[in-house]
């Protein structure tokens, strides 16, 4: 329950802000056509196909980051003007794939809180149970004792002592007594005041307090809300460059992958893990996994270092975006004018 408070907070902070960026940029800046062709098409399809299928060429990148460029502008990814274009599919598939994982976590996040609620009920009402016959058991023992006593001092002469009054049982729940040492809550709970022998105390105990912190622990520790979490942190950051909220002057732009890259990286992590968890550090198995994130690890690393060099100066930047947008001529005029 706190989580989702806190959720509800985080989102409503972050609309807030949201609004307010909006509200400060004043009226939305006007891009040249070139810069963002499909924002201009005047077929409403087009834009639709087109911007559909931009966040899973993202995806890609982030995936396969190895076919990159510095300028994604003009005509670079071409538009997709039909139903029919094979890219449909992938993004029909990519949509759904993202859509039935979210949703699947979502039910069995669902289904396991609403069973640690079951089994704590059934938990604190059999608790209950027992705590009650242990009271009933300890009151017939306690007053069969004091009649006793009662029956051997008839004769004795009577002391006033406050003490010596008390004919209460002792509470088998906090082991305090029935009568000062019980929280307000119990007390008030009880009917005035005074909790009764057959009355069950509400006092927090220690084994209760152990087992509420123990599922909390679980709760927060589950994979499943480790996925919700990392799959924010890589889509929530990405959604004002989807042309979703308004037209951005750029057809794809690897500097708005910066946040989601973490999110994502941190979604590998969570799958290696979820997936290695039952392993055994010496299995042959597990040494070629590792083997193969190493590998991946060091061609990442590899790759970055060979990107630095076409950032040398703006003629190595313009000449390896070459082959990677033909279409380009801006790219091409510039390399030949150089």
């Amino acid at each position: 329950m706190h989580r989702w408070r806190s959720v509800c907070a985080l989102g409503t902070g972050g609309f807030a802000l949201l609004y307010w960026r909006l509200r400060l940029a004043g009226a939305p800046t006007a891009f040249a056509a070139a810069d963002n062709p499909a924002s201009r098409d005047p077929s409403i399809l087009t834009r639709i196909y087109t911007f559909a299928y931009l966040p899973v060429f993202n995806f890609f990148l982030l995936l396969y980051p190895f076919h990159l460029s510095f300028d994604w502008s003009m005509d670079s990814i071409p538009r997709i003007t039909s139903l029919f274009d094979a890219r449909n599919i992938v993004t029909a598939m990519f949509y759904a794939t993202i859509s039935k994982v979210t949703w699947r976590t979502l039910m069995n996040e669902f289904k396991k809180h609403q069973d640690n609620f079951v089994r704590d009920a059934k938990y604190y009402k059999k608790q209950n149970c027992k705590i009650k016959h242990k009271w009933n058991y300890n009151c017939k023992q306690y007053n069969r004792g004091q009649d006793c006593y009662e029956r051997k001092n008839y004769h004795a002469p009577h002391k006033e002592n406050v003490s010596s009054k008390k004919l209460l049982c002792p509470c088998t729940g906090c082991k305090h007594s029935l009568t000062e040492e019980h929280t307000s809550v119990c007390r008030a709970s009880n009917n005035n005041n005074i909790t009764m022998h057959n009355s069950s105390c509400i006092c927090p105990v220690s084994f209760v307090k152990s087992r509420a912190t123990s599922t909390q622990k679980s709760v927060y520790r589950s994979p499943q809300v480790a996925f919700l979490l990392f799959m924010a942190f890589m889509v929530l950051p990405f959604v004002p460059a989807t042309n979703l909220l308004f037209y951005v002057g750029f057809v794809v732009a690897e500097r708005v992958l910066y946040i989601p890259s973490v999110g994502f990286c941190l979604l590998l992590g969570l799958g290696a893990g979820v997936l290695t968890r039952h392993w055994h550090h010496g299995e042959i198995k597990s040494r070629l996994f590792l083997l193969a994130l190493l590998v991946a690890l060091c061609a990442m690393c590899g790759y970055t270092l060979r990107r630095n060099l076409d950032w040398r100066d703006e003629e190595s930047l313009f000449r390896s975006a070459l082959h990677i947008n033909p279409p380009k001529g801006k790219c091409k005029y510039i390399s030949e004018y150089l």
